[in-house]
């Protein structure tokens, strides 16, 4: 029989008091909106639920470890978090207060107190697919354009990686980031940051396209 424990007892000074006020019972696992008539914070007297810590994410909030520790915690133990949505993509996981849940979890969820990223290699990959979202959001159109400006126009990438070169370009565009120690990393949970992107970054792009 898996030992559990009662989820109430993670609360302490950063765990976020939460009362749902909704029509109908929330049952484990299911969603509901933040606001009037869902979620709300709450005092301690008419406390319901609790924020899982450092799993809140959204456009406008949040971080990419947060949105990383939010899908890892889903993915690792399905059907046990209620996910409590707001606007602009805004989103959070609670637990019920005397919900039992195993010991694991709750261990593993008092450890974020002290390093607050649930699973390094999923954060890793959230980062590196965000990228590749900016990258056909607008990056490689920016790229694509200082090129050009430093004389490698749109016949030329033709010319040295194939007519459909976007992956590929891609491919040497990360790694001149690495290689110029100016990687991407991820400054709010939907974009990313990337040093010294003009000065350093491309021009050492256009030396080992050239090089090809």
């Amino acid at each position: 029989m898996t030992e559990t424990r009662r989820a109430g007892d993670l609360i302490n000074s950063q765990v976020t008091l939460l009362t749902y006020g909704g029509d109908e019972p929330l049952e484990i696992g299911k969603s509901a909106h933040r606001g009037f008539r869902g979620m709300i914070v709450a005092g301690y007297e008419s406390v319901t639920h609790i924020e899982v810590p450092f799993t809140a994410w959204g456009y406008y909030s949040g971080s990419s470890y947060t949105r990383s520790n939010h899908r890892s915690l889903i993915r690792g133990y399905p059907d046990t978090f209620n996910e409590i949505r707001g606007d602009y993509g805004a989103s959070y996981l609670a637990l019920g207060i005397d919900q039992l849940i195993p010991v694991g979890l709750f261990d593993e969820m008092a450890e974020l107190f002290e390093y607050p990223i649930y699973d390094e290699d999923d954060h890793s990959e959230l980062e590196h697919e965000i990228l590749i979202e900016d990258w056909e959001s607008y990056l490689k159109r920016d790229v694509v354009s200082t090129l050009d400006d430093l004389g490698i126009d749109d016949d030329k990438l033709i010319s040295i990686l194939g007519e459909d070169y976007s992956d590929k370009l891609f491919e040497y565009f990360d790694q001149a980031t690495w290689e110029t120690n100016n990687y991407a990393h991820c400054e709010d949970a939907v974009s990313t940051y990337i040093p010294n992107l003009e000065s350093e970054v491309i021009p050492h792009l256009v030396t080992v396209l050239l090089a090809l």
